[in-house]
C-alpha cells in the first residue's frame, strides 16, 4: 500500500500510519477503513462503497490449503490498489472481503469503467499455486448520500447488490439500484448448507438408482444440466465421447471428442480444470483454448473420474451461448459425481465403454 496516497486524504493526514495497515493484505485494515467511511458519512461528503467477495474463495482455502488463500489475498489487494490507483482507497474488511471507497465519485459510469477495468484485469492473471483455475471477484456497490444518510444503510444497499451479483452467477459488479434492488431478501447460512447437503445427497442417490449405472448417469445429467443451465455434459475417454448432454436452449452446435491427452494434462491434484473465461485460457492455456474454440465453448469444466488410482475418464461440462463463472456448488457435484461414478465402476470392474 501507497502511505503516501494516504496523505491526500483529509482523514489520514494525522493518523499514525503504523496502525493503519492489514496484518495480511497489504491495504488498510478493517477498523482503518470503517473510521474512513464513518468520516465520510459524518462531514456528509460523497462516495460510493464498493463491497469485494472473492468468488469460490472457501473451495480454493478447502482444497489448496490457507497458505494459498493467504496468496491469493495478498496478490488481490495489489490487484485492487493498481486499478482503483489514486481514484480511492482499498482495504480488507475481513476474510475475503475487501471495501473499496471512492471519494467524489458517484457517476455510475466512472464506477463502471473502474470495475470492468478490474474484472479485465482478473481475467489475464495467472496464479500458479492454483494451477487451471482462474480467480474472479462479485463487487456490490452502493453510493452515498444518494441511496443511503447512515453508514448502516449504505453497507446493507452494497450488501444487496453484492448479493445480487452473486446470484446471478458472480464474476461481476452490481451498482444498487432501489427500483431492482431494495426487495431483495437474504438467504440464511443454513438454508445455503442445508442446499449443499441435499444437492450431494442427490448425486449419491440418482448414480444408485438402480442397478443400470448407464442409466443413472444419463438421469444425472438431465438433472444436473436442468438444476444449474449446464449447456453441455458429457464424458470424454482416450478414444471417445459419451454420454453427451445438450441443454434444449444451449445453441445448436455439434461437439465431439476433445483431444484426451490435452485436456487430461491440464487437470491439477484433485481432478479438476476450470475455465472461465476463454481470454485467460488462451493466455494461459493455449492448447485447451485450441480445443475450446473447436467445440464453439466459452467456458469449461472438467472433473477426472478415478477411484484407487484407477482413471476411467472426465466428465465434460461447458457453456456454449456465453462466459460463466463455475461456482464452487457445481464443482463440488461434479467432483461428487466423478468419484461416485468412478467407485461404481470399480467395484463392478466396468469401464466407461462397456456400459
Amino acid at each position: 500500500m501507497n502511505i503516501d496516497k494516504l496523505n491526500k486524504y483529509e482523514y489520514f493526514k494525522e493518523k499514525d500510519k503504523e496502525h493503519l495497515t492489514d496484518c495480511l493484505a497489504d491495504c488498510l485494515n478493517r477498523d482503518a477503513i470503517l473510521g474512513y467511511v464513518d468520516d465520510l458519512v459524518k462531514k456528509n461528503k460523497k462516495f460510493s462503497l464498493c463491497l469485494i467477495d472473492v468468488d469460490n474463495f472457501k473451495f480454493i482455502n478447502d482444497n489448496f490449503g490457507h497458505l494459498v488463500g493467504d496468496e491469493i489475498i495478498i496478490l488481490l489487494s495489489h490487484v485492487f490498489d493498481s486499478v482503483v490507483n489514486d481514484k480511492g482507497i482499498v482495504g480488507r474488511y475481513g476474510g475475503d472481503e475487501f471495501l473499496v471507497v471512492l471519494e467524489d465519485i458517484e457517476e455510475e459510469n466512472d464506477i463502471w469503467n473502474i470495475f470492468h477495468e478490474l474484472n479485465i484485469t482478473l481475467g489475464k492473471l495467472a496464479i500458479p499455486a492454483i494451477k487451471n483455475m482462474s480467480v474472479s471477484v462479485t463487487t456490490g456497490i452502493s453510493r452515498f448520500p444518494l441511496d443511503g444518510t447512515t453508514l448502516s444503510e449504505v453497507f446493507n444497499c452494497a450488501d444487496k447488490a453484492l448479493y445480487r451479483g452473486k446470484t446471478k452467477g458472480r464474476n461481476c459488479f452490481i451498482i444498487y439500484l432501489a427500483e431492482k434492488h431494495k426487495d431483495i431478501d437474504f438467504k440464511t447460512k443454513n438454508e445455503t448448507v442445508y442446499s449443499s447437503m441435499y444437492l450431494q445427497a442427490k448425486v449419491f442417490d440418482l448414480l444408485t438408482k438402480n442397478d443400470d449405472i448407464k442409466s443413472n448417469i444419463e438421469i444425472l445429467f438431465n438433472f444436473l444440466s436442468s438444476m444449474f443451465m449446464i449447456d453441455r455434459l458429457s464424458i470424454e475417454t482416450k478414444d471417445n465421447i459419451y454420454f453427451k448432454k445438450q441443454h434444449n436452449l444451449c445453441p445448436e452446435f455439434e461437439f465431439s471428442h476433445m483431444n484426451y491427452k490435452t485436456i487430461n494434462s491440464k487437470l491439477n491434484s484433485f481432478g479438476l480444470f476450470s475455465g472461465n473465461r476463454l481470454a485467460a485460457v488462451q493466455i494461459n492455456q493455449k492448447d485447451v483454448y485450441e480445443e475450446m474454440v473447436k467445440q464453439h465453448s466459452k467456458a469449461l469444466l472438467l472433473c477426472k473420474i478415478s477411484y484407487q488410482n484407477v482413471d476411467y475418464g472426465i466428465i465434460r461440462a461447458e457453456s456454449v451461448g456465453g462466459s460463466r463463472i463455475w461456482q464452487a456448488n457445481i464443482m463440488d457435484l461434479m467432483l461428487t459425481s466423478a468419484r461416485v461414478i468412478g467407485m461404481l465402476l470399480f467395484f463392478r470392474n466396468l469401464k466407461i465403454e462397456e456400459l
